[in-house]
């Protein structure tokens, strides 16, 4: 029986049909995916450029909020108090010894005894961060902790003494880095150099220094989300 010419074209016209689809698909798959690919590293690259292009507003408004000496102690305080709060001999010693400093700073040993179920917030001293202050102040009291914050109104004497006592003796610290306010991250950076239990938030990644973003933070829009995600810190925090 032999297979003619005719018969073989018609069983290979479909074969070859469907190979020429898949082809076609498989290409424009492969097309897709690379301009997938391509819109991604584009979106990436602008979101990059929007990022230090925000950054660097953020810093230009900073140099004019502290271009005047008064600006930038009023900015910088107690990075400055902490400079100048010194005695004649802490620096004679060639060890680490933290107790040098926290003496010098007006901290001794009954200062250090910690408070359970209290919390200590960091936070800029500014009418915008109020409704996030109170959010944080209405989750922690939930849990019975009692809530205490640096306020510079209403403190008589050393401002920074009187916040380092209450970081070392608060059982833990929630810092607000919204806005980046310099006096925060120097509490901030105090309250990790002595151990103590931190929740970091900020509202946005934005305000975040790259430096940071490895470490666990709260971004939130929100005061109903910022509630939600700081009672499951909290929670966590207890276990731990």
């Amino acid at each position: 029986m032999s297979i003619t010419i005719g018969e073989i074209t018609a069983v290979l016209l479909p074969a070859i049909s469907i190979v020429a689809v898949l082809v076609a698909l498989l290409s424009n798959y492969q097309s897709n995916k690379m301009a997938q690919r391509y819109n991604e590293e584009k979106n990436k690259a602008e979101l990059e450029m929007l990022r230090a292009n925000f950054e660097s507003k953020i810093y230009s408004l900073n140099e004019r909020l502290v271009a005047r000496e008064d600006r930038w102690m009023d900015s910088n305080h107690l990075l400055v108090k902490s400079s100048i709060n010194k005695n004649e001999h802490y620096f004679d010693s060639s060890v680490v010894n933290p107790d040098k400093f926290l003496s010098s700073m007006g901290v001794y040993q009954e200062d250090l005894v910690v408070k359970r179920d209290q919390v200590f917030i960091l936070t800029p001293f500014h009418e915008m961060f109020d409704k996030d202050y109170y959010t944080i102040e209405k989750t922690c009291l939930e849990y019975g902790f009692d809530v205490a914050r640096g306020d510079e109104n209403y403190i008589k004497g050393d401002i920074l003494a009187h916040i380092l006592k209450r970081i070392c003796e608060s059982e833990l610290i929630i810092a607000n880095i919204t806005g980046r306010n310099p006096n925060v991250f120097y509490e901030l950076g105090l309250a990790h150099a002595l151990g103590k239990p931190v929740i970091i938030i900020s509202k946005g990644i934005d305000d975040i220094p790259f430096d940071l973003r490895s470490k666990q933070i709260l971004v939130y829009k929100e005061s109903s989300e910022l509630s939600n995600k700081l009672r499951l810190a909290i929670a966590n925090t207890i276990r731990a």
